[in-house]
């Protein structure tokens, strides 16, 4: 696992490349790095190449390269001019949104099309929930971490059950019935991930001002279930509030995984036809 490094003006940026066609860049989630590749298979049958960074703090790219939203979205400009990639569409996926809004605010010649799926968009407003997720990532985190991994392994149906808990208000219980073995394998990869703390950290204190988004004059379309329990649903009405060509599409999937579980195929569909349009 992991992928290509490349020395950019930043410095260095992990990443991988798959698929032909028009490039993706994706700016994965929390907890994961260039290894992300849920959903990716329909977008390359589409025709797509995916274009997946670690973005700092993640996979092998320091920290050091981009310790701000706006650094981090400098370092993908970077490593775009780096493999000689004029423009790109991207898809933000949670706590890559900050990242990639800075990158559509600063940078509109290189952005295409942006897709903001289940992704944060908007700042804390309540310092103690700021501070209580930002504990989260904390000392303990690596070794809860470890545990959730070894369990995933020894219990992959428990453990399935009890991430779904944390990340949806979909009755737990409900949720477990309606996920094929493919879409549990696909939930429990997460753990195989490194339990990063820096990358969080940077993402959590890089949420914009409206200043930013109200910067963006790509066609944008926002996608976010009213069932994430992790990234709330007004980040979603946030970002359509205060970026210009904003779309709305409510998913109808159950939770902050928008590959998984019921509906997950419309949700693809309805990205990868933006995309195309």
């Amino acid at each position: 696992m992991g992928g290509k490094i490349e020395l950019t003006k930043s410095g260095q940026i992990e990443y991988t490349l798959k698929g032909n066609g028009p490039t993706i860049l994706v700016m994965h989630g929390m907890s994961q790095d260039c290894d992300a590749d849920a959903g990716y298979e329909a977008f390359i049958n589409a025709g797509f190449s995916m274009l997946t960074p670690s973005r700092p703090g993640y996979g092998k790219t320091p920290a050091s390269v981009g310790n701000t939203g706006e650094k981090a979205a400098e370092a993908m400009v970077n490593l775009l001019d780096n493999l000689k990639i004029k423009s790109v569409h991207i898809m933000a996926v949670s706590g890559g949104g900050p990242t990639a809004i800075y990158l559509a605010a600063n940078y509109p010649e290189k952005v295409k099309k942006l897709a903001l799926v289940s992704a944060l968009s908007k700042p804390w407003l309540d310092k103690a929930r700021y501070e209580t997720v930002s504990k989260f990532y904390g000392k303990s985190f690596k070794m809860m971490w470890f545990s959730l991994r070894f369990f995933s392994v020894l219990f992959p149906r428990a453990t399935a059950k009890q991430t779904v808990a944390l990340f949806s208000t979909h009755d737990p219980a409900d949720f477990m019935k309606h996920l094929s073995k493919q879409d549990i394998k696909s939930l429990l990869r997460l753990y195989k991930n490194k339990a990063y703390t820096e990358g969080p950290l940077i993402d959590l204190k890089s949420q914009p001002e409206f200043s930013v988004l109200n910067k963006i004059t790509t066609p944008t379309l926002v996608v976010h279930s009213k069932e994430d329990k992790s990234v709330e649903f007004d980040n979603a009405e946030y970002a359509v509030q205060n970026i210009k060509f904003a779309e709305l599409y409510i998913s109808l999937t159950w939770s902050h995984f928008p590959w998984i579980g019921p509906h997950s195929d419309e949700e693809l569909n309805r990205v990868i036809g933006f995309f195309k349009a």
